[in-house]
């Protein structure tokens, strides 16, 4: 079975300079192809593919890492829309109240000073007894 380039696909053959990755041992790649893509390896047994990079690795467990704040996140956004609906139906219910209080009539306007005057008049006789 003829060997590809893992970067550019073409065949690979005896006559080119290639690198096996020293992490999966599987993947080749012309040693032209590493250089050019920025990846060019310090020592020539180093040579790791994209797969078994360790960047990937790191990247993996951000993205890890990110999913995780993310659900977090969504647990924390449910908890919150839940409590907002709490507060929705109580701030109805207060609404309700205060309109009902505002359609009694206020008794207190009806009343005038000299009934106000007699009531006190009335009740401090009171406590003198």
């Amino acid at each position: 079975m003829p060997l590809t380039c893992f970067i550019c696909s073409s065949a690979i053959n005896r006559v080119t300079t290639y690198l096996t990755c020293c992490g999966c041992k599987k993947t080749t790649a012309h040693s032209n192809c590493i250089t050019t893509t920025g990846s060019s390896p310090k020592n020539v047994s180093t040579w790791k593919c994209s797969i078994c990079s360790p960047s990937n690795f790191d990247l993996l467990s951000k993205i890890e890492k990110l999913f995780d704040l993310l659900n977090s996140t969504n647990e924390k956004l449910d908890r919150v829309v839940a409590e907002n609906s709490r507060f929705q139906e109580k701030l109805c219910v207060l609404e309700s109240r205060i309109v009902k209080l505002e359609s009694y009539p206020n008794t207190n306007a009806n009343v005038s000073y000299s009934d106000m005057f007699n009531e006190l008049h009335d009740r401090q006789s009171r406590e003198k007894i």
